[in-house]
């Protein structure tokens, strides 16, 4: 759910996540909207040099097994930031 039924999402922005099982809302939980750029920032000011962003990405046999249907909600867009930094 987007702040203020805002058709984009910017800096700073603090928006809902929603969980459903089916379609039944199971949970929800907010979040504060950060860019690339500002995590890279945050992460190089506190002394980490070589910062990687991972892309999720599902195995092969998880999507044979459930299908991209099943998938495309977990994945696009992305719902996680996976981050390997070196100090």
């Amino acid at each position: 759910m987007l702040p203020d039924d805002k058709s984009t999402i910017h800096e700073g922005d603090k928006i809902m996540i929603e969980f459903y099982n089916n379609s039944q809302l199971i949970g929800s939980t907010s979040m504060i909207w950060y860019e690339r750029q500002t995590y890279e920032r945050c992460l190089r000011n506190a002394g980490f040099s070589r910062i990687t962003f991972h892309t999720t990405f599902v195995e092969k046999e998880g999507m044979q097994l459930y299908g991209e249907d099943y998938w495309n909600t977990w994945l696009q867009p992305p719902k996680n930031v996976v981050i390997e930094a070196i100090k």
